[in-house]
């Protein structure tokens, strides 16, 4: 599958500008599996509000295909790169970055906050999701509390 090809994208990417930095700019991240959509309507209220509203669609998500099997291929690499050249532009969108995420997107959100300041990470993710499994999540190395857990689930050392 060509990723480049825009017909294999179902939904993708939103940005809600006034056409220039707003006091405050908001990055929201979306769960494994789903799309930009998961965040249009909170985005929408935000922007109405006075903010400019990045909405990415998350590497190998949002496609066309519903069966696809790209999300296979994601690679922590992958997620780290997204992560950061997320955080760079929604810096350039407002005198103050949030980043809101949610299940991966959380993960993703507290990952960005360890590394760039922000104005505030709001990350919701449930240790035990998919997204927070130690030897599955994405970005996650695993840390000493998560090599220790008994059923292996436990907080994640995002640090790479």
């Amino acid at each position: 599958m060509n990723l480049s090809d825009p017909s294999t994208v179902s939904h993708d990417s939103i940005l809600l500008t006034h056409g220039e930095p707003a006091p405050r700019a908001y990055v929201l991240l979306h769960g494994i599996t789903t799309t930009p959509l998961q965040f249009k309507e909170f985005g929408r209220l935000l922007y109405e509000r006075g903010a400019n509203v990045y909405i990415p669609r998350l590497p190998r998500h949002g496609l066309a295909d519903r069966l696809t099997t790209e999300l296979e291929g994601l690679t922590a690499d992958e997620m780290r790169t997204f992560a950061l050249a997320t955080a760079a532009y929604g810096a350039t969108l407002g005198e103050r970055l949030r980043i809101i995420g949610f299940s991966l997107g959380g993960l993703l959100a507290a990952w960005i906050g360890q590394r760039i300041p922000v104005d505030r990470i709001i990350a919701a993710v449930r240790l035990a999701s998919p997204a927070s499994r130690c030897d599955t999540s994405p970005i996650a190395q695993p840390h000493a509390a998560c090599r220790g857990a008994s059923d292996g689930w436990a907080a994640n050392d995002l640090h790479a």
